[in-house]
């Protein structure tokens, strides 16, 4: 996705900065975007394959680098070429998130793949060690991508030791891929901390459409009131009691089925050789 019909997506997110390397065709293509009040970021370098930032966070400044790795391995050896590079430049703490398509150890993959992925593996792992780099770790399924009877791990973050030193409680975890082949990462640099709650502004729920008392909630709620402001506020305070009394809260519904969902996904994802040791084990019990 790119050119204009990336940037009404982009408008439509509640983030104030963006930097975009758009897609080329069908493939590939990254967005970064952030909120200027909380994240100072510089952006110093990009490819087709990784947008390399430098984040000023109070007066310890560190790098980050967005990665979407080529899927075909001839295509990432530039990539790993970059990376090596970037790591004789960087004066600081250094962390890299993305889409690396290759593993780095042979369990991260259910079953065996030709000898051209192998290669690709063994390139990707000369340039973690090359770098200096250790994986960060993951909650969460153990596989992020998946197709047919194949699950790998090809999403992770890697972390310089002394960014490890610097975020010591950094976690990564995995979520439920929906609609996509891939799992969202999600990466908390201090999880012991409680994640701050903006009130969230109103928002109509098309669910509620489906419920037969919405015509009447609506009616009685404007007619209520004679001016329209105060029938435009008067409406939305009965909209959101009556999503909470009545309704069931639509918003806590949809956490309660994302958990599910996380849960069936971490099954699935677990791949044939959970399910053959889990028959095992009720075989030998």
């Amino acid at each position: 996705m790119s050119g204009e019909k990336a940037l009404r997506i982009t408008r439509r997110i509640s983030l104030d900065k963006c930097f975009m390397v758009q897609a080329q065709g069908h493939a590939e293509g990254l967005w970064c975007m952030w909120n200027s009040s909380i994240w100072q970021i510089n952006v110093l370098e990009h490819s087709t394959q990784f947008i390399h930032l430098k984040i000023q966070e109070n007066v310890s400044p560190w790098y980050c680098t967005m990665v979407y790795a080529s899927p075909h391995s001839q295509g990432r050896i530039a990539l790993w070429r970059d990376l090596i590079r970037l790591a004789n430049l960087v004066d600081g703490p250094w962390m890299l998130m993305g889409d690396f398509n290759a593993v780095l150890f042979n369990h991260e993959r259910s079953r065996g793949r030709g000898t051209s992925v192998l290669r690709g593996d063994n390139a990707f792992r000369n340039c973690i060690n090359q770098c200096q780099l250790v994986d960060l770790g993951f909650n969460g399924a153990p596989f992020t991508w998946r197709r047919g009877n194949l699950f790998e791990r090809l999403d992770r973050a890697l972390a310089s030791y002394d960014w490890r030193v610097l975020f010591p409680e950094a976690l990564i975890s995995y979520f439920n891929p929906l609609k996509s082949d891939h799992c969202p990462i999600l990466l908390r640099l201090r999880p012991d901390q409680p994640m701050r709650h903006s009130r969230r502004p109103f928002r109509f729920e098309a669910a509620w459409l489906t419920h037969e008392d919405f015509p009447n909630i609506i009616q009685n709620g404007w007619n209520a009131k004679d001016n329209w402001i105060q029938r435009i506020g008067h409406t939305k305070k009965i909209l959101m009691d009556w999503n909470k009394s009545s309704f069931g809260n639509v918003f806590y519904a949809k956490q309660r089925l994302l958990r599910r969902l996380n849960g069936i996904a971490r099954e699935l994802f677990l791949g044939p050789n959970h399910f053959f040791g889990e028959t095992l084990v009720q075989a030998m019990v």
